[in-house]
């Protein structure tokens, strides 16, 4: 008898640690706040998204829309290690797209507009036809504001 009651203790300490192991809400938030303030990267902002992802909404996403539409416009060379990103982790690829929007500089979208217009690569013509349809877009919602 001793030894199901050694066994059930066992198994009630084993839930107890369990429900008590859950994330602080609060702190998971701010981390989600910190990451995104150091977003240098695709592979950062892939992490983040894998990471943090559930915290995209609010000035954390207005974050997130400034830093895809930065990255593009000011780094467009980086558009290799983005497919690459996607390539790793394809629901990174929802997330550029969404992120290319009305709330960031009219002008850095369109700079997009123009390079992925300009682009004479195969391997990154969907890819450009995307981000520039989306920054079109973007245009015209910033201009109907």
């Amino acid at each position: 008898m001793s030894r199901h009651w050694a066994v059930a203790i066992l198994i009630l300490s084993a839930v107890a640690c369990a429900t008590n192991s859950h994330v602080d809400p609060a702190a998971d938030f701010d981390q989600a706040d910190q990451s995104m303030s150091r977003l240098d990267t695709w592979h950062d902002l892939s992490t983040w998204q894998k990471r943090f992802g559930r915290h995209d909404h609010g000035y954390i996403a207005e974050g997130i829309s400034d830093f895809v539409v930065q990255k593009l416009a000011k780094d467009w060379g980086s558009l290799p290690e983005l497919a690459d990103q996607l390539e790793r982790n394809p629901m990174l690829l929802p997330l550029v797209i969404r992120h290319i929007d009305a709330t960031t500089s009219w002008d850095d979208l369109k700079q997009i507009v123009a390079f992925a217009s300009a682009n004479h690569n195969a391997r990154f013509q969907v890819l450009c036809e995307q981000i520039g349809t989306e920054a079109t877009a973007a245009l015209r919602d910033a201009q109907a504001q």
